[in-house]
């Protein structure tokens, strides 16, 4: 049985693995250089 935290830590290690954390931050980056640019 894995319990909250711990499908929690799972979770953030599989993220972490894959990359997706930076890719997140850069996606949500571009978007704000995007906003201020006026293109979204």
């Amino acid at each position: 049985m894995i319990y909250l935290g711990e499908g929690a830590r799972v979770n953030i290690e599989m993220r972490a693995a894959r990359g997706t954390e930076q890719l997140v931050q850069r996606i949500a980056h571009l978007e704000t250089i995007l906003e201020q640019r006026g293109d979204l």
